[in-house]
């Protein structure tokens, strides 16, 4: 039997309308097959979204990070990458998952994701947040 997995859509309802300007917008996460929902922005924005910030100046205030993640199965570490690297992990041992983080602005394009894992072996990523530093 082959096993596929599931695209989780963030959006205020399920109208045609609304799920579709989610999915142009990136608004998803992606899923191995347990049910968990899953939430992540940077400075507010959603995963999926660019966000353009000014140069560092010492005074510019950091990228913060949220996510949160709510599943059936019992949650055991929930980790932000950053261009294929682990950059934040926490172990959580919970159903229910809420982070924070902050990081200061890299120097150059770069993204964030957020990727969560269950007990039994479920795995859930967000879409990307893209990071560009303004020049």
């Amino acid at each position: 039997m082959t096993e596929y997995g599931l695209t989780g859509i963030y959006t205020e309802s399920l109208t045609p309308q609304l799920v579709f300007e989610a999915m142009t917008k990136r608004r998803t996460y992606a899923l191995t097959g347990g049910r968990i929902i899953l939430d992540f922005r940077c400075n507010g924005r959603f995963m999926g979204e660019e966000l353009t910030v000014g140069e560092m100046t010492g005074s510019e205030k950091p990228l913060t990070f949220t996510g949160y993640a709510c599943s059936l199965d019992s949650i055991v570490s929930v980790e932000i990458l950053s261009n294929r690297q682990v950059v934040y992990e926490t172990q959580a041992g919970t159903p229910e998952v809420a982070i924070h983080w902050e990081v200061s602005i890299p120097d150059s394009q770069t993204y964030y994701c957020l990727r969560v894992a269950t007990a039994k072996g479920d795995l859930a990523w967000s879409s990307p947040i893209w990071i560009i530093p303004q020049r």
